[in-house]
């Protein structure tokens, strides 16, 4: 229902589907390598985790504008073609203008444990910005060789974004920059209004870390933890190599 209604270099394109007695889809062949190809390497150098991010960014800023909300943005389900990434599963995706069967069919949230946004955990499934708390996932792995949530089983696991920020990136690998430590931070806060607005704009800021506005995120050494009555404290953690990471 989805995959027809989108157009443009950064998803497939569509040729055939059967009916609900023989269900099949036809599909564009894409060359190109996925992202999942690159995690072999990391982390990245900061300015090639940014350059992949963007593409990226500027590929949800196209469906965002076609009405259509990925919500499974992995490594997996991003190929890189030419200059262009080309997003690709639109499964568990969400267009405003059709009915949103998913939901309707779920009995609780779905999507991959390492880049389920908040929100998804709790049922939205309406939010463009949930694929840019996904995208800020993926550039964390690739800046820093490791997932902000580690590879959670099962919803309780899940939940705990929504209490706990991750460890910043640059307790994990120093060699982040600050302008990056501020993206990836701004696209993975749990309240979607405190992330960018828009793909766009997250799109600007990888191309142009010049430009970045750094807030207190950029300095961020702590993870922090929001109590039940939504304080906020600090926590140490043990870090990769068995140091305390404060």
């Amino acid at each position: 229902m989805i995959l027809p209604r989108l157009a443009g270099p950064h998803t497939p394109r569509f040729i055939a589907a059967g009916d609900f007695e023989r269900p099949y889809i036809v599909m564009e062949f894409i060359a190109g390598a996925s992202v999942k190809s690159l995690l072999a390497r990391v982390p990245l150098a900061p300015t090639e985790a940014g350059a992949i991010g963007a593409r990226i960014a500027f590929a949800l800023h196209d469906i965002h504008r076609q009405h259509v909300i990925h919500l499974d943005l992995k490594p997996s389900n991003v190929l890189l073609r030419g200059e262009n990434a080309v997003l690709i599963d639109f499964g568990l995706a969400r267009h405003d203008q059709l009915p949103d069967l998913v939901q309707e069919e779920a009995e609780g949230p779905v999507g991959t444990g390492a880049y389920i946004s908040p929100e998804q955990v709790l049922g939205v499934r309406s939010d463009p910005r949930s694929d840019l708390f996904s995208l800020g996932v993926i550039l964390y792995f690739l800046a820093t060789g490791d997932r902000p949530f580690g590879e959670p089983q099962g919803v309780n696991n899940w939940r705990r974004r929504l209490w706990r920020d991750p460890v910043p990136p640059r307790a994990r690998n120093a060699a982040v920059p600050p302008w990056l430590q501020e993206i990836i931070l701004r696209c993975l806060e749990t309240d979607p209004e405190a992330r960018y607005a828009t793909a766009a704009q997250l799109a600007f800021d990888l191309q142009h870390p010049d430009q970045v506005p750094l807030t207190a995120r950029a300095g961020r050494i702590a993870m922090t933890v929001f109590s039940p009555s939504f304080g906020v404290g600090s926590a140490s953690i043990a870090s990769p190599n068995g140091r305390a990471v404060p």
